[in-house]
């Protein structure tokens, strides 16, 4: 296998929680769906924690960090189980709080 191969068949691998590519086409697209929204947020919950952190708002970056640690958690738990069911209650649990304490919070500088 080549390069770019292995690249398709890694992300893949992540996207799929090691689902195979003939495996049941409902399950698969919701846990594919699902494993690419819990990365994107991942990656913006990172930065704007990091962003947060450097203008010394600490409690905003602790519960940027917090959820994205929230969201980990979910992202291993789908991948090990395959309960993508579970995994969109609480991730959409949990994001409704998230935003919740963000518009309470008032954001950056309030």
């Amino acid at each position: 296998m080549n390069k770019p191969d292995n690249f398709k068949e890694l992300l893949w691998n992540i996207f799929s929680s090691g689902l195979p590519r003939d495996y049941n086409l409902e399950p698969l697209r919701k846990i594919l769906l699902l494993n690419f929204i819990i990365l994107t947020g991942s990656f913006f919950l990172l930065l704007f924690g990091t962003i947060e952190f450097l203008l010394q708002d600490y409690i905003l970056s602790a519960v940027n960090f917090s959820v994205f640690l929230l969201v980990l958690g979910l992202f291993l738990y789908l991948r090990k189980t395959r309960g993508h069911y579970f995994v969109s209650l609480i991730g959409s649990a949990i994001t409704g709080f998230f935003f919740l304490f963000l518009v309470a919070y008032g954001g950056v500088g309030n």
